[in-house]
């Protein structure tokens, strides 16, 4: 069973100059995890999901759904190369390495001007 939590617009990019994102956020039962999310990238009139999972272990610091679950989980899927492990992009479609690649910086910079640091 899930919860709707939330959801948040980004747009790191003026008007035409980049694509726009959308965050949503849900409550999970499960033992190991408490948040799902989907990280949605809008361009050039085309919506293509990055990201999709119910596997989010959320601080206990934080509560799901608040500013700083965002900003937890848009850390960790705007990682990029050099941030963290090589392996952990070993799974990664194209489109999201180019992600990584192209907008992802971008982004998390987005989210930390509305959010905050850690």
């Amino acid at each position: 069973m899930s919860k709707y939590l939330r959801t948040v617009r980004f747009k790191p990019y003026n008007k035409g100059n980049g694509p726009t994102f959308t965050l949503h956020l849900w409550r999970v039962d499960h033992p190991y995890y408490n948040m799902g999310y989907k990280l949605l990238m809008h361009l050039e009139g085309k919506t293509i999901t990055l990201f999709h999972g119910e596997d989010f272990r959320l601080s206990s610091l934080y509560s799901p759904g608040d500013d700083d679950s965002v900003r937890e989980i848009m850390s960790f899927l705007c990682l990029r190369p050099g941030d963290t492990d090589p392996d952990h992009f070993n799974q990664y479609t194209a489109i999201q390495l180019l992600f990584c690649r192209d907008y992802a910086e971008n982004l998390l910079w987005e989210c930390t001007c509305r959010f905050g640091e850690d």
